[in-house]
């Protein structure tokens, strides 16, 4: 769960729409590819990052496939090493 949650569940002015009420929420997740339009570049069972919402499945365009550093824990990729998460939290701090 990122802190920008509680920004995105209120109907007040900002970077992004507010989450609807019975839509899925975003976030950013870690997915495994089970289909792909473009298996050279996303091969099937490759690893990504993406704003895919808080969901079991999900359709998402492959320009919106982030590639995660493989050197290291999964879980880190959507931490200190996202690239919207991290240098969130480094400008933030």
């Amino acid at each position: 769960m990122d802190p920008t949650h509680i920004i995105w569940s209120k109907l007040v002015p900002q970077y992004m729409p507010a989450v609807g009420l019975q839509t899925t929420f975003r976030c950013i997740t870690i997915f495994k590819i089970i289909k792909s339009s473009d298996e050279i570049k996303f091969p099937i069972h490759s690893i990504y990052s993406g704003v895919t919402g808080i969901c079991e499945y999900a359709m998402i365009p492959c320009s919106s496939c982030i590639p995660i550093q493989n050197d290291v824990p999964i879980t880190w990729n959507v931490g200190p090493l996202s690239i919207i998460q991290g240098h969130t939290a480094w400008i933030g701090y």
